[in-house]
């Protein structure tokens, strides 16, 4: 018998986009379970509160009709990803990679994924990583908010069935 793969994939959805979902099928038709952790950056400023961005994933996430993804929210400072994923039974991080979208060149992009993984592994060391790179789709949430707030089209961005909710969140 095989062992139950439990995946965490961490992120703040500021807002959920195109290259989150595309992340969050693939792993959900991968892994036996998936948990996806809305988190906050301590170093990053928020539009709208962590209950609301955790709402738009769970709708998200109920018009898949996938049994096997649970949404967590992060509800104070000491809920770091790999205590998170320690607490349940996750041992695996998803990470996806989008650098062009960051513009962060691939050097940087892999030091920085090194490190992160690093200070995760000091907290929990049964963790493994799994990277995901979007296919074609270069998206970031700093890019959906802006065009929001300028009322331009993100109808091609983010999930068709949070499409009015963002839009009116991130004006």
């Amino acid at each position: 018998m095989s062992k139950k793969i439990i995946a965490l994939f961490p992120a703040s959805f500021n807002p959920i986009h195109n290259g989150h979902a595309e992340i969050i099928k693939f792993a959900a038709d991968t892994y036996d379970e998936l948990i996806l952790f809305v988190a906050n950056n301590e170093i990053k400023k928020y539009p709208i509160i962590i209950s609301q961005r955790a709402k738009l994933v769970q709708e998200f996430i109920d018009s898949l009709e996938q049994d096997n993804i649970k949404v967590i929210e992060q509800s104070n400072t000491n809920m770091l990803t790999p205590l998170v994923a320690k607490k349940n039974n996750a041992t695996l991080i998803i990470r996806g990679i989008h650098e062009q979208a960051k513009g962060i060149i691939q050097d940087k992009l892999i030091e920085y994924e090194a490190n992160l993984a690093d200070s995760y592994l000091e907290e929990n060391p049964d963790l493994d990583f799994h990277y995901i790179r979007t296919n074609g789709i270069k998206v970031s949430s700093t890019e959906v908010r802006k065009l929001a707030k300028n009322r331009e089209d993100i109808s091609g961005l983010v999930p068709e069935v949070i499409y009015r909710e963002t839009r009116t969140l991130y004006e």
